[in-house]
């Protein structure tokens, strides 16, 4: 069972702040539901927003039915490359290691429904209520 305490969180946060600097990107940590480490990140140098909207409008799975470009987004681990690219990738890539850390294992099997993961890992661009904001 996925479970995370405030003392993992606490020393998974000084390697997930290192990844914020270097990609200049502002953000918090907290846990969910005792069992997944989120980030929300809020302003910014790189243009994620701008990034995944463009990967997106390139996809011919969408149909042109994208419409406006969101003012935030909640991403998973799993579909990083088809959705990013360039710096945006490589920093999420090096975020959600960060947040995973060098404990952190996935004995999951989806064959007989079972999942078995250290901590879930969610990151958060802006807020529903607050805009992700890219300075330029």
């Amino acid at each position: 069972m996925a479970y995370i305490s405030q003392d993992e969180k606490k020393a998974l946060t000084p390697e997930i702040t290192k990844v914020l600097k270097k990609y200049g990107i502002k953000g918090s940590v907290s846990i969910r539901h005792h069992m997944t480490l989120c980030v929300t990140l809020s302003t910014g140098k790189l243009d994620l927003i701008g990034n995944w909207y463009e990967q997106q409008t390139k996809r011919r799975d969408t149909f042109g039915l994208l419409g406006e470009k969101p003012t935030y987004l909640d991403l998973s681990p799993h579909w990083l490359d088809s959705n990013f690219d360039g710096d945006c990738l490589a920093f999420l890539s090096e975020l959600f290691d960060a947040m995973k850390g060098p404990e952190w294992f996935d004995n999951s099997d989806l064959m007989t429904d079972y999942f078995h993961v250290a901590h879930y890992v969610d990151v958060k661009v802006g807020r529903w209520n607050k805009p992700f904001v890219f300075e330029a």
